[in-house]
C-alpha cells in the first residue's frame, strides 16, 4: 500500500513538472512572437537561403524560400561575416588560450596567498587541457553556424555536452527557431528550451540510451514504426532558485509535450544549453543586435538598389514613340524598350514633369605659384 501511494505521489509530480514545463515553453514562445517578424527580416537580408519558420510552435518545411532572387543588395552578407568574424578573432580565437582561471574573490591572499600559490601551476596545466579539450572537439567549426546570421541579430546558442564518455565533447548549434528563452528574477537568462523536430531514427541518440530505456513502449514502438517521420523533441532547463546550496538547474526533456524525463542538475557552468546574447536590454530576453538596429539602412539601401536597376534599364532600353490615331494611357508608367502609340502633332506633350538637376562642379582652383 505504502509503495502504491509512493507511485501516486510520483505520478502526480511528475504531471505537475510536465504542465510546468508545458507554460515555461508558452511564455518564452510569446516573448519571441513580440520580435518574431524582426527575425524573418533580418534572415532575408542576410540569409535568404535559410530556413525563416522562426515559431518552434509548428514544424519548419522542408522546401527553401524562393523569394532570394527579390533581395537586391548583398551588403547584409558581407557586414554580417566581418561581424562574426571579428568578434571570433578578438574574443576567442582558435590558436590562443583566451580566458584561464584565476583565484576567485573568496580565496585568502588573493593572487599572493599562500593557497593560490600552491595550486596555481595546477590550474595553469588543467586550463591548457581544456583549450585542448576544445580544439579537439568541433567548437570552432559549430561557431559560424551557431553565429551567422544570429548573432547580428542578437540572440544566439550553443550545445556544448559529452553525449558518449569515449567521444570528445560535442558542440551544436542551436539556430532561433529551436531556441525559446526568458529572462528570471535577476535579469539574465533564465528558462531556456531547445526544440527540435527530428527524424524518428535520431531519437534515441539524441535523448540517450538511459531515457530511451525508460521510455514508454508506445512511444518507441512509434518511432520504430515511421523511422521517417519526425517528431518533436524538447529539452528544458530553469533555475532552481528554492535550493541555495549550489547553483541547480532542473532538467526535463519531452516528446510532443508528454514528459519522458526529468532530473536536476548541480554546479556553475552545469547547463549545457548556453544563449548569447548581444546588446541585450533589461526589457526583453533577446538581444538587439547590429543587424535588427541596421534594419532601417538595409531597407533603404534595397529600395535604391532596386531603383537603380530599373532606371538603368530604362537608360539602356528607353521606350519609345510612333505615330497613331490614338494615344495610349500612361498614367500607370512606362517600361524599357517598349513602343508607344501617339497622335500626330502632340509629340511635345510627353516630357517631363519634374527634371533632376545636375549639381555644378565648383571651379578648379589651381594652388600652383606662377
Amino acid at each position: 500500500m505504502a509503495d502504491e501511494q509512493s507511485g501516486a505521489a510520483g505520478a502526480v509530480k511528475a504531471d505537475d513538472l510536465e504542465q510546468r514545463a508545458v507554460n515555461r515553453l508558452a511564455a518564452a514562445r510569446t516573448w519571441k512572437s513580440y520580435v518574431e517578424l524582426d527575425f524573418k527580416e533580418c534572415y532575408f537580408f542576410a540569409a535568404p537561403n535559410r530556413q525563416r519558420q522562426i515559431n518552434s510552435a509548428t514544424q519548419p518545411g522542408t522546401a527553401r524560400m524562393l523569394d532570394a532572387p527579390e533581395l537586391n543588395t548583398d551588403q547584409a552578407f558581407v557586414i554580417c561575416g566581418d561581424f562574426i568574424t571579428a568578434i571570433v578573432n578578438a574574443f576567442m580565437p582558435e590558436a590562443e588560450i583566451w580566458c584561464e582561471r584565476g583565484p576567485g574573490m573568496d580565496l585568502p591572499g588573493g593572487e599572493d596567498g599562500q593557497i593560490w600559490q600552491g595550486i596555481k601551476d595546477k590550474v595553469k596545466a588543467g586550463d591548457i587541457k581544456i583549450f585542448e579539450a576544445m580544439k579537439a572537439s568541433n567548437l570552432y567549426p559549430e561557431i559560424p553556424k551557431a553565429f551567422n546570421p544570429d548573432l547580428p541579430i542578437g540572440t544566439a546558442a550553443l550545445w556544448i555536452d559529452r553525449p558518449h564518455p569515449h567521444k570528445p565533447i560535442v558542440v551544436s548549434a542551436i539556430p532561433l527557431r529551436e531556441l525559446e528563452i526568458d529572462l528570471g528574477p535577476y535579469g539574465e537568462i533564465d528558462t531556456r528550451f531547445a526544440v527540435r523536430y527530428t527524424r524518428n531514427h535520431y531519437v534515441r541518440e539524441l535523448v540517450g540510451e538511459e531515457i530511451w530505456a525508460k521510455m514508454d513502449v508506445e512511444l518507441k514502438q512509434k518511432c520504430d514504426d515511421k523511422p521517417s517521420d519526425r517528431t518533436q523533441v524538447i529539452w528544458g532547463f530553469w533555475r532552481d532558485w528554492e535550493d541555495k546550496s549550489d547553483e541547480v538547474w532542473q532538467h526535463v526533456v519531452l516528446l510532443t509535450n508528454k514528459l519522458i524525463h526529468d532530473t536536476k542538475i548541480r554546479g556553475e557552468g552545469s547547463c549545457p544549453l548556453l544563449p548569447i546574447r548581444f546588446n541585450p536590454t533589461a526589457d526583453w530576453p533577446h538581444g538587439i543586435g547590429p543587424l535588427i538596429q541596421g534594419l532601417p539602412t538595409f531597407r533603404q539601401i534595397d529600395e535604391m538598389e532596386a531603383q537603380r536597376v530599373e532606371h538603368a534599364s530604362l537608360s539602356i532600353k528607353p521606350p519609345i514613340t510612333y505615330p497613331d490615331d490614338s494615344f495610349v494611357n500612361v498614367e500607370q508608367g512606362v517600361e524599357e524598350g517598349m513602343a508607344y502609340p501617339i497622335r500626330p502633332g502632340t509629340e511635345g506633350s510627353v516630357k517631363n514633369i519634374y527634371t533632376t538637376c545636375r549639381r555644378r562642379r565648383p571651379p578648379i582652383i589651381s594652388t600652383r605659384k606662377r
